[in-house]
């Protein structure tokens, strides 16, 4: 392999090699090329560094211990080598475990560690999976450490196991924590035990002399992330954790890092801090004498310590020896009181002696943690973080509704710092995947509490995934700089939702549905003998295509595809209209979300016209904010988000065939809005286009096709007024024909049916007493691809599949009678027994 050496080069030799003699280059320029942390375009350079290269090279055996080239590097080319023995030892700053690296400049590259050079001089150019990277010159006063397993010290990236050596480390989902105004963890640093032996964790920190941006953190740690993630498999998942301060970092960094972040964990995030009481009392604290402002740690504890919890509970934890917040939410004096109130025994209470060491401990562990903050938190710094916290959280606040990785947002009920647990509910409405689990009894700090695990908080959650799992194969198995490695509302492979994910949506969304409708699933076996569950779906049939029939509104369709996964663990990924979704292209984009150019650019339909990067704003480049408006989306923002999550894209062709095309699992109603906007006196009836297109596409890719029959929704709704009623209606007729004159249109070119009307004018509909719904999937049939070229027999296959979802429904009905539980009263006091007991699902008819 060839080996160039560049030790110590300036930014401006660099810059010459890179853009040519001839070429002046000022030192704006200069700079751009010595600290960018986006990546650079593909450079002009000599033979010898046209070939992909990083910072470092792989050490010899001999040699002493220095940053690793990963495996991934070695397959891609040869490096340029900056030895980190040429770099001058810089005098440590930080506090016990950390290195020099947070007072110098540092260089950071893909999957590797730092190396602190003197600031302005090493820079070397690094070129991966075909993106050309500057090395990351890490600013004045910031770090990154890795957290070795069990324990909660801090040491140099370069001391970490190598990766590329099947060390069990590497294995590990990978997460790296940005703490709060402290700037060093000190507030989470008793969960890094447990964190660091469940995750590959690594830890943000800030010293005294960072004096930096919020922007140019932000800015930092996206560069960083690239360099260490671009190449990793993308089954392994990415976390970031970020408490209070750090938490508007981890949602700035995610916003521009969707292709590598997968999750974000955010404890009490103070994206409220512009505009609550604390934004006013804050920038006071930096103006008091400093003799005063030195002696006010106790007043500082709340914000930033274990100091703000609640001493109540924290003497029920020191006498009852019980976790100060279990994984449901209770104290040891919660289960005291309840002893006393019910018949549950009281908790025994410990020895003296044990509670008084323990106090002991806790005291002391507390006055240290003061101490330690009233250090990292000189006047100067305080008024600067302050500062940070405003810009960031000013910044991300219209970009919030654009966050689409999924977030779990930890809330202390008793926070007296911020309004927690009212912002909690605020992030959860607009972030479009994120949800809150309240912690009742904590305060600010809820990881630096006594007995608090985090850990198996996220567990119970199903929010710990080592291992990411997709609905197929993704096209590539690393990661890569714009390439979706979630596949968030668009037609690549999608992550699966966890049980405990699928099961946390059903409880807000399809599990009050599913108490009043009490819905019966059958599937029909090869030898076409229909039975109970769906034991007849082929699960490992892949690409799989099931056609229904599209019920009024389609609400049946929530819990179906909710049961097809939790009980054969298929995703059926719905085609759903693009009124649901809006085009993904920069602002001015003139392209809609079924353009075929759309999505060929690997455009992601995003509801409400929000852009990655951008907030939502009007079509007419106003600025206005449109996010949850009417004219953007007929649906509720969070209804909307939930079915990007389980899948649903844009009914294109494009789609279509892109799905298949990767071996999905495809939902399709053919009968489209003409037959989800029923008119009255059509109950059940089918409009299915008089082309079988879809029937050929599938056969091309010799699809196994499922005929789905389903009814019981349309007899728990009456039509007060059908789509021709209300397009004939003086009042209303208007508005809906202009809104319908501005609707994306479903069917286009070869699936464009003139026989069906396509207008999207929803009828107006009232509830009635709740019917039983039923589900019954057909036999499965192997389509060929010779009926692509013969198309009297594709015809004919077409037609066998629709006269089998009319026979379903049919049979539906017909046995429906024989259902002694298919009146809501008699099932709902089955099901609900009024002296008590536990829950239960009515019997239906027999099958013979």
């Amino acid at each position: 392999m060839e080996m160039l050496e560049m030790k110590s080069i300036s930014s401006k030799t660099l810059a010459t090699r890179a853009y040519g003699a001839g070429n002046r280059i000022g030192p704006r320029g200069l700079r751009r090329i010595a600290c960018s942390y986006k990546p650079l375009p593909r450079l002009r350079t000599q033979s010898s560094l046209r070939k992909p290269v990083t910072c470092f090279s792989q050490p010899s055996d001999n040699s002493a211990p220095s940053v690793r080239q990963s495996s991934a590097d070695q397959r891609h080319g040869d490096t340029t080598t900056a030895s980190p023995a040429d770099v001058p030892a810089q005098p440590s700053r930080h506090r016990q475990g950390s290195d020099a690296a947070g007072t110098a400049r540092a260089a950071y590259t893909h999957r590797t560690g730092n190396v602190p050079v003197p600031a302005g001089q090493t820079v070397a150019v690094s070129s991966k999976d075909g993106a050309t990277f500057a090395t990351v010159a890490t600013p004045i006063g910031v770090s990154i450490q890795y957290i070795a397993p069990g324990t909660n010290k801090p040491v140099p990236l370069e001391s970490k196991p190598s990766t590329s050596g099947g060390s069990s480390v590497s294995q590990l989902p990978y997460l790296l924590l940005l703490p709060d105004m402290d700037g060093m963890g000190i507030s989470s640093e008793r969960a890094w035990p447990s964190l660091s032996k469940v995750f590959d964790l690594h830890v943000l920190q800030l010293s005294t002399e960072h004096q930096g941006s919020f922007a140019e953190l932000a800015s930092f740690v996206k560069g960083f992330l690239e360099q260490q993630l671009v190449g990793a498999p993308v089954q392994r998942s990415v976390y970031l954790m970020g408490e209070g301060f750090g938490a508007v970092l981890a949602l700035t960094v995610a916003l521009e890092c969707r292709d590598l972040v997968d999750r974000l964990l955010l404890v009490n995030p103070s994206t409220s801090y512009p505009t609550s009481p604390l934004a006013r009392i804050g920038p006071l604290l930096g103006r008091v004498p400093a003799p005063l402002y030195n002696a006010m740690p106790l007043a500082l504890a709340p914000a930033l310590s274990a100091a703000g919890a609640d001493p109540r509970k924290l003497a029920a934890d020191l006498i009852f020896g019980g976790s100060s917040s279990s994984s449901s939410g209770s104290s040891g004096a919660s289960s005291a009181r309840a002893g006393l109130g019910g018949g549950v025994s009281l908790p025994a209470v410990r020895p003296p002696a044990e509670v008084a060491a323990d106090a002991m401990k806790v005291l002391v562990s507390t006055i240290e943690q003061l101490q330690h903050i009233s250090r990292q938190l000189p006047q100067r710094t305080f008024t600067h973080r302050m500062a940070m916290l405003e810009e960031g959280a000013r910044l991300l606040e219209p970009r919030l509704g654009d966050v689409e990785q999924r977030c779990m947002l930890l809330i202390g009920g008793r926070d007296l710092v911020l309004p927690s647990a009212e912002e909690g509910k605020r992030l959860a409405g607009l972030m479009q995947r994120a949800f809150v689990k309240l912690l009742p009894d904590s305060g600010h700090a809820p990881l630096s509490e006594p007995g608090q695990d985090v850990v198996p908080l996220i567990r119970s959650e199903g929010f710990y995934v080592p291992t990411r799992t997709f609905t197929a194969p993704p096209k590539t198995s690393t990661r890569k700089i714009g390439a979706s490695s979630g596949g968030f509302g668009s037609a690549v492979p999608l992550e699966l939702p966890t049980q405990e994910e699928v099961r946390r949506t059903g409880k807000s969304w399809t599990g009050q549905i599913r108490s009043l409708t009490s819905p019966v699933f059958l599937s029909t076996l090869p030898d076409g003998s229909i039975v109970q569950g769906l034991g007849g779906i082929p699960a490992e049939a892949r690409p799989l295509l099931v056609l229904g029939n599209h019920q009024l509104y389609a609400q049946d369709m929530n819990i179906m595809v909710e049961q097809v996964l939790l009980e054969r663990g298929v995703l059926l990924r719905g085609l759903a209209h693009p009124n649901l979704f809006v085009d993904s292209q920069a602002q001015g984009s003139t392209e809609t979300a079924s353009s075929p150019s759309a999505e060929s650019a690997g455009a992601r339909p995003l509801v409400y016209g929000t852009t990655p990067g951008r907030s939502a704003t009007s079509s007419n480049g106003s600025g206005e904010d449109k996010r949850g408006g009417d004219d953007d989306n007929p649906l509720p923002r969070s209804l909307s988000n939930t079915y990007r999550t389980f899948g649903a894209v844009a009914v294109t062709p494009q789609n279509f065939y892109r799905l298949l095309q990767q071996g999905e699992a495809v939902l399709l109603y053919p009968g489209g809005v003409r037959e989800g906007f029923k008119r009255k006196h059509e109950k059940y009836e089918l409009f299915w286009p008089s082309r079988p297109e879809f029937v050929r596409m599938a056969a091309r890719f010799s699809c196994t096709v499922v005929p789905l029959a389903a009814i019981g929704f349309e007899d728990c709704v009456n039509i007060v007024l059908d789509s021709d009623e209300i397009r004939g209606n003086p009042l209303l007729g208007p508005r809906a024909l202009q809104s319908a004159a501005t609707a994306r249109v479903a069917r286009v070119g070869v699936a464009e049916d003139a026989d069906n009307d396509q207008s999207f004018i929803p009828p107006i509909i009232a509830p009635q007493v709740p019917a039983r719904m039923y589900f019954l999937f057909g036999k499965p049939t192997v389509l060929t691809p010779d009926l692509c070229s013969d198309k009297v027999k594709c015809q004919q296959v077409y037609l066998e599949m629709k006269r089998e979802v009319e026979q379903g429904i049919a049979y539906l009905l017909r046995k429906r009678e024989q259902d002694p539980y298919k009146d809501f009263l008699p099932r709902y006091i089955y099901e609900n027994p009024p002296l008590g007991g536990a829950k239960r699902q009515a019997p239906t008819f027999t099958l013979p």
